[in-house]
C-alpha cells in the first residue's frame, strides 16, 4: 500500500503535489479549531452553569457583582462575564440618572450587548472553518481538472489512449478530488455542528443574563412606569434577528466534478492505441533500367514464378533466387507480379527475399493483357 501511494504521488505533476499539500494544511487547521472549540465552549458552558446556580440565592446588585467578577467565574464568553459587566455599568447608569425605568432600559441594552460579544467569542474561528468546507472541493476541482487535462496532453503526446498515456493524469484526478471531499465534509459536518450548539448557548445565555440583572436591578430601583420601551425579543426580531453566516454548499462542487470525470471515462475507450507508420507511395514506369535491376522475380496470375526469365517452383525459389543474387547484394530485388494475384502469394515470395539478405523490394504490377 505504501509502495503504491509512493509510486503515485512520484507520478504526479507539481500543481497536484501543491494542491494535495495545501489541502494536507487545511485539514490540519480545521481539526485543530473543531478541538479548541470543543474544549473552549463546552468550558464556558460549565463556568455559566456553575455560576448560575450560585446567583439564585443572592439577591443584592453588588454581591451579584462581585461574585461574578471573582476569579473563579470571570471567565470570558460566559455568563459571569455578562452579568459582571452589566452590573458594573448599572452602577454607573444609577450614579448619573434617577428615573427607575430609564436606568432599568439602559440596562437592559447593555446586557443584550454584552450577550452578543460573548456570542461573537463563541463563533470565534468558526467562519475560517466554513471557509474550509467551501474551498476545499474548489482546490480538489481545481486538481480534477488539472489532471484531466495532464492526462490529454499524455494522450496527445504519445497519440494513443492507452492506459500507461492517461493513468497518472486519470490518479492526480481522482486523488485530488478525493482529498478535497475528505477535508471538506468533517469541517462542514463540524461547522453546522457548532453553529448549532453556539445557537441554543446564546439563549440560554441571554435568557439566564436577562433574569439574573433584571432581577437585581429591579430591587435597587423605583419603577414608575413612565417608559415602556420595546422588549429586547422585538427589537431583535425588527432588526431581522441574529444573522448567520451561510452554510456552505458544496454539491455543485461534486456535480461538475463527476461530470467531468464521466466524460473522460466515455471519451477514453473510444481513443485507440496505434503506430505511426509511413505508407508506400506508387510511381508508374514504363520500364526498368538496366541500372536499376538485379534480380527480377516475376508471378503469373496462374502461379508460374519465373528468376530472370528461368522458371522455378516453390521448392527451388529460395536457392535460385540466392543464385542470382550473388553479386548484387546491396541492391532491391524487383518482384514483377499479375494485377490480379493474392497478396498471401506476394508475403511468400518475400519472405524468401528477406532470407536471402535484400534490404528492400520493389513492387511491379503487370497488367492483364
Amino acid at each position: 500500500m505504501g509502495g503504491m501511494i509512493g509510486e503515485m504521488w512520484a507520478s504526479m505533476a507539481p500543481t497536484g503535489k501543491v494542491i494535495i499539500a495545501i489541502l494536507s494544511c487545511l485539514s490540519v487547521y480545521s481539526m485543530a479549531v473543531v478541538v479548541e472549540r470543543l474544549v473552549a465552549l463546552r468550558w464556558a458552558s460549565r463556568i455559566s452553569d456553575a455560576f448560575a446556580a450560585d446567583a439564585e440565592s443572592l439577591v443584592d446588585a453588588g454581591t451579584l457583582r462581585d461574585r461574578a467578577e471573582s476569579p473563579e467565574f470571570a471567565e470570558f464568553a460566559s455568563l459571569a462575564y455578562v452579568v459582571g459587566r452589566s452590573l458594573k455599568e448599572f452602577d454607573r447608569i444609577r450614579a448619573e440618572e434617577d428615573d427607575g425605568d430609564l436606568i432599568l432600559e439602559a440596562v437592559d441594552e447593555i446586557t443584550t450587548r454584552q450577550v452578543d460579544v460573548a456570542v461573537i467569542n463563541f463563533r470565534a474561528r468558526l467562519t475560517s472553518m466554513a471557509t474550509v468546507a467551501g474551498v476545499a472541493p474548489f482546490l480538489g476541482l481545481f486538481g480534477t481538472v488539472t489532471g484531466l487535462i495532464s492526462a490529454f496532453r499524455g494522450i496527445a503526446e504519445t497519440g494513443g489512449g492507452g492506459l500507461a498515456a492517461v493513468s497518472a493524469g486519470v490518479s492526480e484526478a481522482l486523488v485530488t478530488t478525493v482529498i478535497g471531499l475528505f477535508v471538506a465534509m468533517p469541517a462542514l459536518w463540524a461547522y453546522n455542528y457548532f453553529m448549532n450548539r453556539v445557537d441554543v448557548m446564546s439563549i440560554v445565555l441571554d435568557n439566564q443574563a436577562h433574569h439574573l440583572v433584571q432581577a437585581a436591578v429591579r430591587r435597587q430601583v423605583t419603577l414608575t412606569g413612565s417608559r415602556a420601551g420595546a422588549s429586547r425579543h422585538k427589537r431583535r426580531t425588527d432588526q431581522g434577528g441574529t444573522k448567520l453566516s451561510p452554510l456552505p454548499d458544496i454539491t455543485p462542487i461534486v456535480n461538475v466534478a463527476l461530470v467531468l470525470l464521466i466524460i473522460f471515462m466515455i471519451v477514453t475507450p473510444m481513443i485507440r492505441e496505434g503506430v505511426q507508420v509511413e505508407t508506400p507511395q506508387a510511381e508508374a514506369i514504363d520500364q526498368l533500367s538496366e541500372q536499376d535491376q538485379s534480380v527480377v522475380l516475376s508471378i503469373q496470375a496462374d502461379g508460374a514464378m519465373f528468376v530472370n526469365l528461368k522458371a522455378v517452383n516453390q521448392a527451388s525459389l529460395q536457392s535460385e533466387l540466392s543464385l542470382a543474387y550473388r553479386g548484387q547484394e546491396g541492391k532491391a530485388v524487383v518482384i514483377k507480379g499479375a494485377e490480379n494475384l493474392p497478396y498471401r502469394d506476394i508475403l511468400s515470395v518475400m519472405d524468401a527475399c528477406k532470407v536471402i539478405g535484400a534490404p528492400s523490394v520493389d513492387l511491379v504490377a503487370s497488367r492483364a493483357e
